[in-house]
């Protein structure tokens, strides 16, 4: 919000009509929050004002939305130590936290006070469904004369209450939207591979039913086209059931699920070399995601052993920066097919109109659904498939996708 737009009426009742006036409009989540927030901060007389996503877990603070400038002290998307915020006492009690002047409350030994030196804050917590997902909070630099009357705590009470429910309603709105996706994709994945792989079938049943030489070869296609088919029926399986499932994301070792991936699909195909390259110091492979993780990854690792010729080597490894953990799996076959390669790139149903089944499809899908990308380098020496997520949350722009 800039400074140069007109003050707010600071009176209650005010304050209410238009904070409901904007829940009502017919606009965004973040439109929302951010017009939410800037009443708020007017009501409050605050500097700034924050929607926040906290994750004791990860110890994980971010900025949703805020009334902060992209260049300011506190912008939207920035991210934080949990323990260095006042937020994690409003979380950890599930109650109003209101602090007019800090150091002078008792607070001045406090963590969040020694790292950005607020002398105001008054934070309550924003739940959604029946999990708290952090907190909307007001804060100043500089003290209040007075402290928070009852009026101005139920006012912030009011906004979070009412951003927890257009929260609650994007999330069912996109998890509505995510399974008929789903479903229109599998059926069209039943159609393509039903009818290619039972053509492949009928052929050289015919075949062998009219001819003495009963070759190997069309034994062997028949049984081929046959297994293809119970595999694009077990992913289907998998993936519909993870998806169907209305689970929270987890916090997910990813190390640790990369170990389980390899030898999962080592006694699949004990001819494969597959390795995990720890993380080594400084590199935390723990993030929030959905258990649909696991399943990507196993695909994009047996993609890379199936494509490696018959002595396969397969090699995960790990990397990061602020926000994101990338996750790299390189083998050293003959390089990524074309069509495969554009179905990292553009994400559509690419493979199902080439018949190469869910595999990457759900690679690319599930890196989207955590708010990450998909990226695929390949060069003489092999194919690395990069798979990068953050390590909290999607961003509210995310959520209504």
């Amino acid at each position: 919000m800039s400074d140069d737009q007109p003050e707010l009426d600071r009176g209650p009742r005010a304050a209410r009509n238009q904070l409901y006036a904007i829940m009502d409009q017919d606009t965004g989540l973040q439109e929302k929050a951010d017009r939410a927030l800037a009443v708020g901060k007017s009501y409050l007389g605050a500097e700034n004002g924050h929607l926040t996503y906290v994750d004791p877990a990860l110890e994980h603070w971010e900025a949703i939305a805020s009334t902060d400038s992209d260049d300011g002290t506190f912008p939207p998307g920035l991210t934080l130590d949990l323990d260095a915020t006042y937020c994690r006492r409003t979380v950890e009690d599930d109650a109003c936290i209101a602090l007019h002047d800090a150091p002078n409350q008792g607070w001045d030994d406090d963590p969040a006070f020694q790292a950005h030196g607020l002398h105001c804050y008054h934070g309550v917590p924003v739940t959604v469904g029946e999990s708290t997902y952090g907190t909307v909070c007001f804060v100043s630099e500089s003290p209040r004369d007075e402290a928070f009357t009852r009026d101005e705590t139920m006012f912030a009470e009011l906004i979070g209450y009412l951003l927890g429910q257009e929260i609650e309603r994007s999330l069912d709105e996109a998890k509505l939207t995510e399974r008929q996706r789903l479903v229109e994709v599998l059926n069209r994945v039943f159609r393509h591979n039903l009818r290619n792989k039972l053509t492949v079938v009928r052929g050289n049943a015919e075949y062998l039913h009219s001819s003495a030489d009963h070759r190997a070869d069309r034994i062997d296609a028949i049984t081929q086209a046959v297994e293809d088919l119970l595999e694009t029926i077990e992913s289907a399986r998998e993936l519909g059931s993870l998806v169907m499932e209305s689970r929270d994301p987890l916090a997910l070792d990813v190390e640790a699920i990369s170990i389980d991936v390899a030898t999962q699909v080592r006694e699949t195909f004990p001819e494969a070399s597959i390795g995990v390259e720890g993380a080594g110091e400084g590199t935390a492979t723990t993030i929030r995601a959905s258990p649909i993780l696991e399943l990507a990854l196993r695909e994009l690792v047996e993609n890379a052993v199936k494509h490696g010729g018959s002595s396969p080597s397969v090699t995960i490894s790990f990397a990061h920066d602020d926000r994101y953990l990338c996750i790299h799996v390189t083998d050293d076959g003959p390089g990524l097919p074309e069509n495969e390669r554009r179905i990292i790139r553009r994400g559509d149903e690419t493979p199902l109109r080439h018949g190469n089944g869910l595999g990457l499809w759900l690679v690319q899908w599930t890196a989207q659904r955590l708010g990450g990308d998909v990226d695929a380098s390949v060069s003489s020496a092999g194919t690395t498939i990069t798979l990068r997520l953050p390590y909290g949350p999607t961003r509210i722009e995310s959520v209504q996708e």
